[in-house]
């Protein structure tokens, strides 16, 4: 489920010039993504796409954080496992990959080629 999240909506991010039928996966995600930003555009008092990069750079921590968490949500729910006070635990494990990968994506390399070399 996590993955089926995170690949839709980042597939779709990268495919937003070429607008698909709602009724296909891509097309699914892509409808998703403009309403999210024109909730989030209103909620600002923006016009929808007028804030376009800045909300690309808070959907992308949006997507890195909440997906996973979505999935832990539906495992607990779905294994019916007892979490209890230990809660906080996975949500903080979350919150520092999606820390670790915003600074490594902006202080890491800047091209593909550095990373191997």
């Amino acid at each position: 489920m996590t993955g089926l999240l995170t690949h839709g909506f980042v597939y779709a991010g990268i495919n937003l010039d070429r607008m698909r039928p709602i009724t296909s996966y891509q097309g699914f995600f892509q409808h998703m993504i403009l309403l999210i930003e024109a909730f989030w555009s209103k909620a600002h008092g923006w016009e929808p796409m007028s804030h376009i990069d800045s909300f690309g750079r808070w959907f992308a921590d949006a997507v890195h954080f909440g997906c996973p968490t979505i999935g832990l949500i539906a495992f607990c729910l779905i294994s019916r496992s007892r979490i209890g006070r230990t809660w906080w635990k996975p949500v903080m494990v979350a919150a520092a990959f999606t820390a670790m990968a915003n600074v490594l994506l902006a202080y890491g390399p800047k091209a593909p080629a550095e990373w191997i070399a």
